[in-house]
């Protein structure tokens, strides 16, 4: 595993383990996980510009952890995503960063908050 790689790997562990994130995180979508709802057939609908605002705010969370996290290990945004970049030629590390950025999508998001929804009815 090269230097990149060994850091892209302990970034996630802290992604995947972080309480303070996930304890931010579950607060944002316990507030806001009943505006969602699920099609019939069970696909995301159209987007609202209310679920869009808040799909960024989420986003939000994200990357100030994150940002937090790359400061506190002394590596600028610039040179993580200069090693992301560097990720995409590797399969390993290419499925390490493919679950971070999976986070930050709408879809993943929208699932995540029916799924906390269901778990309050």
């Amino acid at each position: 595993m090269g230097e990149n790689e060994d850091f892209l790997e302990k970034t996630l562990n802290w992604w995947m383990e972080n309480d303070n994130l996930s304890d931010k995180l579950d607060k944002f979508c316990g507030e806001h996980c009943m505006k969602f709802d699920e099609a019939e057939d069970g696909s995301i609908p159209e987007q609202t510009n209310e679920l869009y605002e808040l799909f960024l705010q989420y986003k939000e969370i994200l990357e100030d952890e994150l940002e937090k996290y790359l400061a506190h290990e002394e590596v600028s945004v610039d040179e993580f995503y200069k090693m992301c970049a560097l990720a995409s030629e590797d399969d390993h590390a290419s499925s390490i960063i493919g679950w971070i950025l999976a986070s930050t999508e709408y879809d993943s998001f929208y699932r995540s908050m029916l799924d906390e929804k269901r778990s309050k009815q």
